[in-house]
């Protein structure tokens, strides 16, 4: 064979092999086989395109290569989503808007409609404009009368306390009463407790809350004393609702009938006693237009609460023998030409007779429900007693005209005692913060309308539970919202118990994660160094109406209050 026929011969085998045998550099063949579609030879083995480049700081999360400290799809780990910013692989919160209210550290709360935020710290109101930037709102009513000397509270509720009206609640306690109240005084015509002598023969009770524990007998029984104010933004009718209780300054038993010889003038000085429940709300969206005002009951104990929702306006305390229900639409005037007040009958699904609130509900305290998505088929009612029993009672909608009936209840039995601070009920399921022990736990239980209706024994392997605490501090009276994305903010008051500061910060519970996010800092705003020291009752938070992904806020830092937009 010639030279050239054997030159030619192995050329042409050598093209054969490669054709047959790809080399192992190849992108589909690796190690002596081919790699299945998709895949590429990345050293000795087959792997996907993104594992064989996807280098360190990224990393792999399905088909994706992200690096899990910066993306906040995969926040820390696959899958962890983040509506803000995710930092040093945590989700961060974005604030959204943020500005200083002039506002005190106490009672805080704040709702928002599209167009305005209002927040409240018991006594005063700062009305902001939400575009475009917060901007502070002189009202007439809300910021107050600086000539008569009454702050936003007294301004609204003026006609039934200060003013010559046929609604002043303290016309009806003048004339021949033990104790009169001189309506007719200027503003404020409830003076201190006066260190007077009783008339013969009464002695008076000591009373922790007045005057250090000391006798006195009070000068005037008018009623006055507003306090423990509440608010919130309905955004079924579009109108702000704002209670608040007032009082005088005589307790049921401030007169010792058994020490005192006029034991009768005793006893009708005690009987002045008065607690009544002062119901506002806007007259539209907008509160320059002005609020009806209304008296919801004069049940006689602290701590007045609301739940507006569907069609009903819920007015109770810190008791449940205060329970009352109103038509939501013609106190807010979208169903009649005026706004009025009449109580709607509610029978007992259980018994058939009339709602006796003392008696039908389990447990000695309630809290109606949040209800963040509007109108729906119930408006769910939480009872509880302090142990660890829980009853989920239902009012359906809409409503019969003129009546209601109470369903339910529903039962579950939570690992620890319950004292709900607050509930709210979102997409099938009800979250409640419980305050116990000087720490937090957030219940996550699924209930329907059904549910309650059928009296149903809730599984306790279907309820989430979660706690938040923090070393050195008590946390207590806490709110939560809840994002449509189903992440949980919770605020709360921490006490630290070494310097006994009190502040207000956050927590949050990104939806599918198993524990809550503390806020390392209360905001981001110049002058925070996250340290607090207010008292204050209540606290305030709600899902936004124009963004549902993110949930208003008023914290407190050692430089007053914050008002905070924050998208978990």
């Amino acid at each position: 064979m010639s030279i050239l026929r054997i030159v030619t011969a192995v050329a042409m085998t050598t093209a054969i092999s490669a054709l047959i045998a790809p080399s192992a550099g190849a992108l589909n063949y690796c190690g002596g086989k081919y790699c299945d579609p998709g895949e590429v030879c990345c050293g000795a083995f087959c792997k996907s395109k993104v594992e064989c480049f996807c280098k360190a700081p990224k990393s792999t999360c399905g088909t994706s290569c992200v690096d899990k400290h910066v993306n906040p799809k995969h926040c820390g780990s696959c899958g962890v989503s983040c509506q803000g910013r995710c930092a040093n692989g945590a989700c961060t919160p974005v604030t959204v808007q943020v500005t200083r209210p002039k506002l005190a550290a106490l009672d805080l709360r704040v709702s928002a409609s599209s167009h305005y935020v209002l927040a409240s710290d018991g006594g005063h109101f700062d009305l902001r404009d939400r575009s475009p930037a917060l901007a502070p709102v002189t009202d007439s009513v809300l910021s107050g009368d600086s000539a008569a000397a009454m702050n936003g509270i007294q301004a609204l509720f003026r006609a039934s306390l200060y003013d010559d009206t046929p609604t002043n609640l303290n016309k009806q306690l003048s004339g021949n009463a033990p104790i009169p109240c001189d309506w007719h005084s200027p503003f404020p015509v409830e003076g201190p407790f006066a260190a007077t002598t009783p008339p013969p023969g009464i002695v008076m009770s000591p009373n922790k809350y007045i005057a250090g524990g000391k006798s006195q007998w009070p000068s005037s029984s008018c009623v006055t004393d507003l306090y423990d104010m509440q608010q919130s933004f309905d955004t079924l009718r579009q109108r702000f609702w704002i209670i608040s209780h007032v009082r005088n300054r005589i307790w049921p038993a401030s007169c010792d009938v058994a020490q005192s010889t006029d034991k009768a003038l005793c006893k009708k000085m005690n009987a002045q006693a008065l607690r009544v429940s002062l119901v506002a709300v806007s007259k539209t969206s907008d509160p320059h237009d002005g609020f009806w005002t209304y008296v919801a009951n004069k049940d006689y104990a602290d701590q007045p609460w609301q739940g507006i929702h569907n069609d009903y306006a819920i007015f109770h305390h810190n008791k449940s023998g205060g329970f009352h229900i109103f038509n939501a639409a013609t106190m807010a005037g979208t169903a009649t030409a005026s706004g009025s007040a009449s109580e709607l009958k509610v029978t007992n699904a259980a018994n058939g007779k009339t709602l006796q609130a003392d008696k039908d509900f389990h447990g000695a305290r309630l809290r109606v429900a949040k209800h963040h998505e509007g109108a729906q088929d119930a408006t769910y009612i939480v009872s509880y007693g302090g142990k660890e029993d829980v009853w989920i009672y239902a009012l359906k909608s809409p409503h019969p005209a003129g009546k209601t009936t109470l369903l339910g209840p529903a039962h579950y039995a939570s690992p620890a005692n319950i004292d709900v601070q607050e509930a709210t009920y979102s997409s099938g399921q009800l979250y409640l913060v419980n305050s116990i022990g000087g720490a937090l736990a957030v219940h996550r239980i699924p209930v329907s309308l059904a549910d309650v209706s059928a009296k149903k024994e809730i599984d306790s392997n279907t309820v989430r539970n979660w706690s938040i605490s923090k070393a050195n501090q008590s946390i207590d009276y806490a709110t939560l919202g809840v994002t449509s994305t189903q992440d949980v903010v919770v605020a709360y008051r921490a006490d630290n118990k070494n310097t006994m500061p009190n502040l207000v910060r956050y927590a949050i519970l990104y939806h599918g994660e198993s524990a809550f996010r503390p806020s390392r800092n209360v905001v981001d705003v110049p002058g925070n160094s996250g340290k607090g020291y207010f008292a204050l009752d209540f606290v305030g938070s709600q899902r936004d109406t124009l963004d549902p992904a993110a949930v208003w806020t008023l914290l407190a830092d050692e430089n007053g209050v914050v008002m905070s937009l924050i998208r978990p």
